[in-house]
C-alpha cells in the first residue's frame, strides 16, 4: 500500500501541467501513487500525461465522463489505494518535502488529515514569481497540535482550501466524504471542506507552507463572474449530507455563516440584472433556513445580521444598495502577505535578524548597513515591509540586489508586532535578533560576540548593554529603573533577579525555545515588546550577560502621535506585564510596570481620562484590580495593606467630582440646559427637544460605563466617583 496516493484532476491546463507533475514526481516521498484524471482535455494536457505515464510507473491515468471537478476527485478517491490522499490542482505545484513532511506528522498521530499553510503566487512584468503567504490562522495556538473540529470550533475560521493537506483515506470512505458532481470546475472543493471539518476527529494544523496555488491562470474560478449560482448548488449538497433529519445540529451557526459569506462572495461579482436575480435566490434560501428554525445568525458580526435582516425585510433596499456598488475584482496582493525577496543560503544561518519597516527611508540604509557589515556573515537579515508609503522600500530593495542574506517581506499596514511575527515565520537562523529600521547596531563584531557567548555557554538568550542617542548625543548610563539597560559583569543572570522588561532588542533569542514555546508579539500597536520578552524570559528562566554595548536605539527623530486604540494597546500591554508579575511573584517587575502608569505615561494617559473614552477606564480598572500591594511594598512601596491601592490616572480621574454634585450644565453650540434636582432650568424653549436629546446622550454613557467591566471589580470600582473619592480623601486623612 502507498503511504500517499496524490489525485491531480486536469482539463485543459497545458501551459502549466508539466511543473505540476515535475513537481509531485519530484517528492522526497517517493513511496506514493499518482493517478491524473482528465476530464477530456483538447489541448494538449492528456498527451502531456501520457509522456509522464511512460517515464514513471506511479503514474496512474483515468478519463472522466463528466467534465465535472467534483466527478474527477471521486473517481481518483475510488481508485486510491494510498493510506493517505492528497489533492494537486493541475495549474498550481507543491514543495518537494511536502507529502513526506506532512505523511510522518500524519501517521505518527492517527490523524483524519492534517493540512498546512501555503503560498499563492503569480508573475510580476519580468515574469519573476511574486509569492504571498497564506496563513490557516493568525492563531498560533492550533497550530502544531491535535484537534477535534467539533470541540474546538474556532477551526471553521481557517481559510478554506482542500489541496494545503492529506486525508486519511479510511476516514473518507467510513463517513462517505465525496465531492458535488456538479458541471464544471465551481467551488465543489466547498462542501469537501466542511465535510472533513464537520466530521473528522483528529486533525492537525502545521504553520509551514508547502503548496503553491496558481492565482494568474485566466480561467480560475476565482474570476468568474458566470457561475454566481454555483456556490447555491454546494450549500444545498451541504445541507443534505450533514443537516437533514436534524443531524449535526450544532453546526448550523457554522453552516449559515459560510453560507453568507460565499453567497456575499458571489453577489459581489456581478451586476445589473444578475445582482438582482441573486439578491432574490439569496432572500429564498434564508427564508428556508427560517422556515426550518435553522436560521442561526450566532456567528454574525452586528453588520452582517443588520444586512439579513435588510435582506429579508427590505430587500428591495437592499438591491438598491448593490446595484451601486461595482463587482469586486479579485486582486491577489491586495490584502495578502508577500514574499518579494528571499534569501539564497546555503546553510542554516547562524542568526536571523528581523527588522519591521514603516516610512523609515531616512534611516533603514545605516541601519541595514550596521547588519550586513557585521563580522559574523553567516546571518540572514528578514526585513518586513508594513505598508510604507514613503522610499522605503525601494531602499531595502537595492541592498537586495547586492546582498543575498536578505529576504523581503510585505504585508498590509498592520503594526511592528504583527511584521516581526510575519518574520519570525520565515527565520531559519539558530537564534533570532530584532531590529527597528531606525536602530543600528554600535560594532560590526555584535552578532558575533552575542553568538559565541550563547554557543559556548549553551545559552537559550544571550544579550548585552543598551544605549541610545538623540540627536548625535549617546547616552550608556541609565537611572533608576533603566539602570537594568546595562550589565557590569558577564555571566548568567536568573530572570527572577533581574527583573526588568524594557530594551528586548539587545538580546538574542534561540529560535527554538520561541518556536516550543509558540511565543509571538501580541497584536497591538505599543507596548507590545515587554510582553514578548517576558514571555521568553520565563521560558528560558535565566540568559547570559555581556557587558558590552550591543545596541544603539535612535531616540526623539520621530514624534509619537497617541490615539485612543493606541492609549488602550499601551494599557492591554501594562496589564499583561501587572498580571505576569503578580503570578511570577515578581515584586520589582510589578512595580515597574506599576511605575509606568505612575510616571512614565501619567501625562498621556490623563488625556485620555474621561467618560468619552470608556474603554479606556475599564481597562486602567481592569490593571488596578490586578494590582498586589503586598508585592508593591516589597518592592519598597509604603501601602496601608488594609486598603486598596488606586493608581494615580484614577485619583486624578477622581480629582474631576465634587463631592457633591449640585446641578449638571450641558452645553451645545447655541444652548444651555442646567439639570438640577430633576428641573429644568428652560433657555430657548424652542428648542427643549434637542437639549432633552443631549441629557439623554449624557446619560447613556454613564450606563455604558456601568454595565461595564468597571462596576464589576470589586468594591473600589462600585461607583467610579463615590468610591474612589471615598478611598483617596480616607487617605488624606
Amino acid at each position: 500500500m502507498p503511504k500517499v496516493t496524490v489525485i491531480l484532476p486536469s482539463l485543459n491546463v497545458h501551459e502549466y501541467i508539466e511543473d505540476c507533475l515535475q513537481s509531485v514526481c519530484n517528492q522526497t516521498l517517493t513511496d506514493i501513487e499518482i493517478i491524473c484524471v482528465d476530464a477530456g482535455s483538447n489541448d494538449g494536457t492528456l498527451e502531456t500525461i501520457r509522456d509522464f505515464e511512460q517515464k514513471d510507473k506511479r503514474i496512474k491515468v483515468l478519463l472522466s465522463d463528466k467534465k465535472s471537478y467534483g466527478r474527477q476527485m471521486n473517481l481518483g478517491i475510488d481508485a486510491a489505494t494510498g493510506e493517505y490522499i492528497g489533492i494537486v490542482e493541475t495549474d498550481d505545484y507543491v514543495r518537494p518535502e511536502m507529502f513526506e513532511q506532512l505523511y510522518e506528522i500524519a501517521h505518527a498521530n492517527n490523524l483524519d488529515f492534517v493540512k498546512a499553510d501555503f503560498y499563492r503566487f503569480n508573475h510580476d512584468k519580468e515574469g519573476k514569481e511574486v509569492l504571498y503567504l497564506n496563513k490557516l490562522t493568525d492563531d498560533i495556538s492550533c497550530y502544531n497540535r491535535i484537534i477535534n473540529p467539533r470541540k474546538e470550533k474556532q477551526v471553521f475560521k481557517f481559510v478554506m482550501n482542500t489541496w494545503s493537506g492529506i486525508y486519511k483515506k479510511e476516514f473518507l470512505i467510513n463517513n462517505n466524504i465525496r465531492h458535488n458532481e456538479t458541471p464544471g470546475a465551481s467551488f465543489q472543493d466547498t462542501d469537501f471542506w466542511f465535510q472533513t471539518f464537520s466530521l473528522a476527529e483528529r486533525t492537525y494544523f502545521v504553520d509551514k507552507p508547502y503548496y503553491m496555488n496558481r492565482r494568474d491562470n485566466p480561467n480560475s474560478s476565482v474570476y468568474s463572474n458566470k457561475k454566481i449560482y454555483a456556490f447555491c448548488d454546494e450549500y444545498d449538497y451541504i445541507y443534505s449530507k450533514l443537516f437533514e433529519g436534524n443531524k449535526n445540529s450544532d453546526l448550523i451557526p457554522e453552516f449559515q455563516l459560510y453560507r453568507y459569506r460565499s453567497y456575499m462572495s458571489s453577489l459581489n461579482k456581478c451586476e445589473g440584472e444578475d445582482k438582482k436575480r441573486f439578491a432574490y435566490k439569496f432572500k429564498e434560501d434564508l427564508l428556508k433556513s427560517k422556515a426550518r428554525g435553522e436560521l442561526d445568525l450566532s456567528l454574525f458580526t452586528e453588520g452582517g445580521k443588520k444586512t439579513v435582516d435588510l435582506i429579508l425585510n427590505n430587500t428591495d433596499k437592499f438591491i438598491s444598495q448593490q446595484l451601486k456598488r461595482k463587482p469586486v475584482d479579485y486582486k491577489l496582493g491586495a490584502n495578502s502577505k508577500e514574499i518579494i525577496f528571499s534569501s539564497s543560503l546555503n546553510r542554516t544561518p547562524k542568526i536571523s535578524v528581523i527588522i519591521p519597516l514603516y516610512n523609515a527611508e531616512k534611516f533603514i540604509g545605516e541601519s541595514l548597513k550596521s547588519v550586513l557589515n557585521q563580522t559574523l556573515r553567516e546571518i540572514e537579515v528578514i526585513v518586513v515591509n508594513d505598508g510604507s508609503s514613503d522610499a522605503s522600500l525601494d531602499k531595502v530593495k537595492e541592498f537586495c540586489k547586492i546582498d543575498n542574506r536578505i529576504t523581503l517581506l510585505s504585508q498590509p499596514n498592520s503594526g511592528s508586532g504583527k511584521a516581526r511575527n510575519f518574520g519570525m515565520n520565515f527565520a531559519k537562523g539558530e537564534y533570532l535578533a530584532f531590529m527597528d529600521a531606525d536602530d543600528w547596531y554600535p560594532e560590526n563584531d555584535i552578532l558575533e560576540s552575542l553568538y559565541i557567548k550563547a554557543k559556548t555557554n549553551h545559552a537559550k538568550i544571550c544579550g548585552g548593554s543598551f544605549s541610545n542617542s538623540k540627536k548625535g548625543i549617546v547616552t550608556t548610563k541609565f537611572q533608576g529603573n533603566y539602570k537594568k539597560y546595562t550589565f557590569e559583569t558577564e555571566g548568567f543572570i536568573n530572570f527572577s533577579d533581574y527583573q526588568f522588561d524594557y530594551g528586548y532588542h539587545r538580546f538574542i533569542y534561540s529560535r527554538e525555545l520561541i518556536k516550543e514555546n509558540k511565543i509571538e508579539f501580541p497584536d497591538l500597536l505599543r507596548f507590545q515588546d515587554p510582553p514578548f520578552f517576558l514571555a521568553c524570559m520565563q521560558a528560558a528562566g535565566k540568559f547570559y550577560a555581556i557587558p558590552k554595548i550591543v545596541y544603539r536605539y535612535r531616540k526623539g527623530e520621530n514624534e509619537l502621535k497617541w490615539n485612543e486604540k493606541k492609549i488602550i494597546d499601551l494599557l492591554e500591554g501594562i496589564l499583561f506585564e501587572v498580571k505576569f508579575s503578580r503570578t511570577n511573584n515578581l515584586a520589582t517587575l510589578h512595580r515597574i510596570a506599576v511605575d509606568h502608569l505612575n510616571v512614565e505615561f501619567i501625562g498621556i494617559l490623563l488625556k485620555y481620562i474621561d467618560f468619552s473614552y470608556i474603554h479606556v477606564l475599564e481597562t486602567l480598572f481592569e490593571i488596578n484590580k490586578n494590582i498586589s500591594t503586598s508585592l508593591l511594598n516589597q518592592a519598597g512601596y509604603r501601602l496601608d495593606p488594609d486598603k486598596q491601592y488606586i493608581i494615580k490616572p484614577l485619583r486624578r480621574f477622581a480629582e474631576k467630582f465634587n463631592p457633591k454634585i449640585q446641578s449638571v450644565i450641558i452645553k451645545t453650540s447655541n444652548h444651555e440646559i442646567i439639570i438640577d434636582n430633576n428641573q429644568y432650568k428652560k433657555q430657548n424653549l424652542s428648542e427643549i427637544e434637542l437639549l432633552r436629546n443631549e441629557f439623554q446622550k449624557l446619560k447613556a454613557k454613564l450606563n455604558k460605563l456601568e454595565n461595564g467591566i468597571s462596576y464589576k471589580i470589586g468594591r473600589i470600582i462600585t461607583f467610579i466617583p463615590r468610591i474612589i473619592l471615598k478611598t483617596f480623601r480616607s487617605k488624606k486623612k
